[in-house]
């Protein structure tokens, strides 16, 4: 047992050295496309790169979200919870 949990059967994808991302049973990138602390640019790369390596993932897109949301309207953090919940029960189905 590595620390943070059971790590067998996780795959890295790697590109020039550095760990793009690993993957065991699903990647949910959320990104508010107006987020000051990281470019939205690279959740576009991630998703351009999990899609190449076809791993299982989908890109929620928050038009106009900050970083963690704590700046956007409860309606908006509410359908991204509801976007999450829903990936997460179909990556446990």
């Amino acid at each position: 047992m590595a620390i943070g949990g059971d790590l067998s059967g996780v795959r890295s994808i790697v590109e020039d050295g550095e760990i793009i991302v690993n993957e065991k049973d699903g990647n949910l990138p959320i990104h508010g496309t107006a987020d000051t602390d990281v470019p939205y640019e690279e959740s576009v790369e991630m998703d351009e790169k999990l899609s190449q390596f076809k791993v299982q993932h989908e890109f929620p897109r928050v038009p106009g979200g900050s970083h963690c949301l704590e700046d956007d309207a409860p309606a908006v953090r509410t359908l991204v919870v509801r976007q999450a919940m829903d990936f997460v029960r179909a990556q446990m189905s």
